[in-house]
This record gives structure tokens, sequence and C-alpha cells, in this order.
């Protein structure tokens, strides 16, 4: 019988080695795995970053307060100083106990009073952010947009952010999620004590 020449350079085609579908589904299997870990640090990441953007425009917001009392002799302006009609001397109607700063130079611990604040959505109804220290409500709410944090700016130019510590205070951002006003509930009033204690000081 006569074999068939075969030229040396031929080479016979050795067929790929190919995963079988017990190991593709170990590997679908570990993406997964590795997927739901990552992503609740990627959402975390990202509210962070809006954080600081929200900190960032804080600041800006503050900044131009300060220059807008810098060249008007000190005055503050109108709604964040002087209320106009609301106003009985140094006070404000809202919360007669409590003064109301009408220049800058007359806050007397400016990196523990609060100018600018993120508000929940349900909570912006007009030009104040007002709460009664007395009460036992919130007549007006913080926003928590930041992983529970709220964003504040004071009077000395800093911002951060504040944790709030209940679950009450920190509604969720869509309508009819706070209905103002509402009560503290039994034991969680450490919230609304932190804010009214950097709002103003007492007559």
């Amino acid at each position: 019988m006569i074999r068939p020449h075969k030229h040396p350079d031929c080479q016979v085609p050795v067929p790929a080695a190919a995963f079988t579908l017990v190991e593709l589904l170990v590997v679908v299997a570990i993406i997964t795995l590795l997927g739901g870990l990552l992503l609740p640090a990627l959402a975390g990441a990202r509210a962070r970053a809006q954080g600081t953007f929200c900190l960032n425009n804080h600041r800006q917001l503050t900044l131009a307060w300060s220059m807008y009392a810098g060249e008007n002799d000190d005055r503050l302006v109108y709604m964040v100083g002087d209320a106009g009609p609301a106003m009985h001397g140094y006070t404000n109607v809202n919360n007669p106990g409590y003064r109301q700063f009408l220049k800058a130079s007359a806050i007397p611990n400016p990196a523990g009073i609060f100018v600018f604040l993120d508000e929940h959505p349900d909570s912006i109804n007009d030009g104040y952010f007002i709460n009664r220290p007395d009460d036992n409500e919130w007549l007006d709410l913080p926003a928590s947009y930041h992983n529970g944090d709220g964003t504040f700016s004071f009077a000395d130019g800093h911002a951060a952010l504040h944790h709030w510590l209940f679950a009450n205070t920190r509604r969720p951002a869509r309508p009819e999620a706070a209905p103002l006003p509402f009560p503290f509930r039994p034991g969680e009033r450490a919230d609304f004590d932190w804010l009214m204690s950097r709002t103003s000081v007492e007559r």
C-alpha cells in the first residue's frame, strides 16, 4: 500500500481547549459576587463626591454673604440678617427669645452659627428655615442627601457635613416624605438640639 507523502511544513491543526459549562458558570458567579461587593462602595463614593460638590457650593455662598457684609458697613443681607417687618429690635417675631444678627461682627461664635444649609424638598416653602427651640416638632426639616448627612456653612466661612442620628430626621428626598410639621419620636431630640444650638443665641 502506498502512503501519501507529507510535506514537512504541513501541520495538523490541534483543536483548542474550551471552557466546560461548569467552569463558565463558576466565572459568572465570581463576577456577580465581585459586582455585589463593589457596587455599594461605588455608590458610597458617588455620594461622597456629591457631598464634596455641595460643600464647595456652600463655601461659595458664604463667601458672597461675607463679601456683601464687608462692602455694606458690616450689615448682613436681608433675610439672613434683617428680616424687615418680622424684626422687633434684635429679635425675630418667630423666635423672640433668641437674637437675630444684623451685623456680621455681632455673631459671638462665627464657627458655631450656621448661615446656609440644605433643606428637605418638602420643607422648601419660603425664604426661611424656622424651628422653635422649645418645641417638640420639626417645622422645617434639614436635608440628608449625602448618606444621611446634611450640609452646612458657618459664619466664619467653613462648611461641613453633619450626620443625622435618627431615621426620622433622615427622610428620603421625595414628595410627601416629610409631612411637616411632625413631632419627634420619644428620645430622638438630639438632631433637633444640635441644629438649634447652631442657629442663634439666647437674648
